[in-house]
């Protein structure tokens, strides 16, 4: 976790990151801090820069950053079809290098500030996400960008102090830790995960209206001793008052202090 008094503008910062291929799962992402305030830290997310190049009928290698859409038509080859290719996509392989370091891990902090002192990470908010088309009709062809209708793009969140790491170890220790409490919550039965959930609902309400021990021992011995099929309860926190009900059920019961 980043202390709050070290935090700095400009800052390289890991966090752990909702994976898009499989939602329920993360894996450690970097940033750079854009500001922060006394509770969030605002993070704009950092990817390697685009290095595609566009490649012209004529010979032309035009990088995408600099690609204009053409003004005037281009002539159609001689023998075109609608298969015919009309441009093709290469890459700038010039910094695989220090891409390699960085995806292997070793050394990632130093590598990651590396790379975007250099310009080969970037933030996502200037990362261009359009592709190139080919406009075809009866006077030639235009080359001309595209942005994908309805695809969108996150380039970076909020987050709270506890959430953001100075170091990818810190970062990676986290992770560990989440997935060894996913394991271990996965091998609960189901009366114990439900107890366990019915215990942090309590201790919310403990940390915060500050009840009597002998309160706080009643309500715990009640789900646990006194409830049949406490699996089935669901548990709240509603006006300062601790209730509960069965899932089928519609009515709550409040346990109020005697």
């Amino acid at each position: 976790m980043i202390d709050r008094r070290d935090i700095k503008e400009g800052q390289i910062v890991f966090f752990l990151k909702r994976s898009n291929i499989s939602p329920h799962d993360f894996y450690i992402g970097y940033g750079v801090v854009d500001f922060y305030s006394c509770t969030d830290v605002c993070v704009d997310w950092l990817g390697f820069k685009d290095n595609r190049i566009v490649v012209t009928l004529d010979g032309k290698r035009i990088p995408f950053v600099k690609f204009k859409n053409d003004t005037e038509y281009r002539k159609l080859p001689k023998g075109w079809t609608y298969n015919t290719k009309l441009y093709d996509i290469e890459y700038d392989n010039s910094d695989d290098e220090i891409k390699k370091k960085i995806l292997s891990i070793k050394g990632i902090d130093k590598q990651v500030r590396e790379a975007y002192n250099r310009g080969i990470l970037v933030k996502k908010t200037l990362t261009d996400y359009e592709s190139i088309d080919a406009f075809v009709d009866k006077d030639g062809y235009k080359l001309s960008r595209k942005l994908p209708m309805w695809t969108q793009h996150k380039t970076g969140s909020t987050y709270r102090y506890d959430e953001l790491f100075a170091t990818f170890d810190e970062a990676k220790k986290a992770f560990n830790d989440y997935k060894a409490e996913q394991t271990r919550r996965a091998n609960l039965s189901d009366r114990e995960y439900a107890l366990e959930d019915i215990h942090k609902t309590v201790n919310r309400h403990k940390n915060v209206y500050h009840e009597s021990d002998e309160y706080y021992k009643n309500v715990l011995d009640f789900f646990e001793n006194r409830c049949d099929n406490v699996e089935d309860i669901d548990v709240r926190i509603y006006g300062g008052v601790i209730q509960w009900k069965y899932y089928n059920r519609k009515k709550w019961n409040s346990l109020w202090k005697h």
